[in-house]
């Protein structure tokens, strides 16, 4: 993460606790996306609130937004991907 450290201390600090406390999102080519968005550490309530907030984060910057979002997964290094949310793709009519 970027930070600007040409400012004053408090601004430093700051721009180092927000760079902390923030997560990545790439968006390739392919159909799927990562996010990391809690620790272990965290305890069950901070996780959800992570997982909820990460997804209107995640679905604001994707075009179409919730409507082009199929399935959320939860996944730790050591498991398998459990499914959060599912929904059918939108179906647009066929020119006639």
């Amino acid at each position: 993460m970027p930070i600007n450290i040409a400012t004053s201390n408090a601004g430093l600090r700051i721009n180092v606790a927000k760079a902390r406390d923030c997560t990545q999102l790439w968006l390739g080519d392919g159909p799927c996306s990562m996010v990391k968005v809690a620790h272990t550490a965290m305890d069950a309530d901070e996780m959800v609130d992570n997982i909820m907030a990460a997804a209107d984060g995640v679905a604001a910057r994707i075009p179409k937004k919730w409507a082009n979002i199929q399935a959320l997964h939860i996944k730790t290094p050591d498991s398998v991907a459990l499914p959060i949310f599912a929904s059918l793709p939108e179906v647009t009519a066929l020119p006639s």
